[in-house]
């Protein structure tokens, strides 16, 4: 149903339900009325989950195992990322052990395994943290990388806010789009891209 493992799946449904208790019995779901609710493990994403889904570089790095001239080599990687060797090391080590990279004769390649972050409770702050890094690498490309090699792009509008969701539904769908283009030929190089949607007045109400 959800396309996660097991365990994930499990753990999705017990936050799930855990949020939904929140609410007035009479207004809670028979679904969610029957099902128990457990302790969500805090260690499942404070160590190497929350690494991965928090810090940048490890998903250039499972990216960077799909291009031809890839070296495994810690020290090659984070001189490609601008990261440090140690950095560089322990992120490969925190790939391997959660099946998302397979180290084999001294090389490494992607697994099928694949990173979820479906469940909002466990990954909010994770994915903030995530995207406030996004934002500055996106800062330090606007400053030091050629135009022809980057596009920044951005519109101010006056909006109707019931629209967002509808908003939101054509980024996913743009997004991905722009994944099937440029994943289409030939890959030799590792981008990011980002899209912002988010209100510039302080008072959220009419005007």
């Amino acid at each position: 149903l959800l396309d996660l493992p097991p365990e994930r799946e499990n753990l999705f449904w017990a936050s799930l339900a855990l949020t939904h208790r929140t609410q007035p019995r009479e207004r809670l779901s028979p679904f969610f009325k029957k099902m128990p609710v457990r302790a969500i493990p805090v260690q499942d994403l404070s160590g190497d989950w929350y690494r991965v889904v928090s810090d940048w570089y490890h998903y250039a790095i499972l990216e960077m195992a799909n291009l031809p001239a890839f070296n495994p080599d810690p020290s090659w990687i984070a001189s490609q990322l601008g990261i440090s060797p140690a950095e560089s090391k322990l992120a490969i080590e925190r790939l391997v052990r959660l099946d998302l990279l397979v180290r084999k004769d001294g090389k490494l390649s992607r697994s099928a395994g694949q990173m979820s972050t479906a469940d909002q409770h466990l990954t909010n702050s994770a994915l903030k943290r995530r995207q406030r890094q996004i934002l500055e690498k996106s800062m330090a490309s606007l400053e030091n990388d050629p135009i022809e090699t980057r596009n920044h792009t951005a519109m101010t509008m006056s909006i109707d806010p019931k629209r967002i969701p509808e908003a939101k539904a054509l980024i996913r769908e743009f997004n991905r789009r722009m994944s099937d283009l440029l994943e289409s030929g030939d890959r030799t190089c590792v981008y990011e891209f980002a899209i912002s949607l988010f209100p510039v007045l302080k008072n959220r109400g009419e005007v």
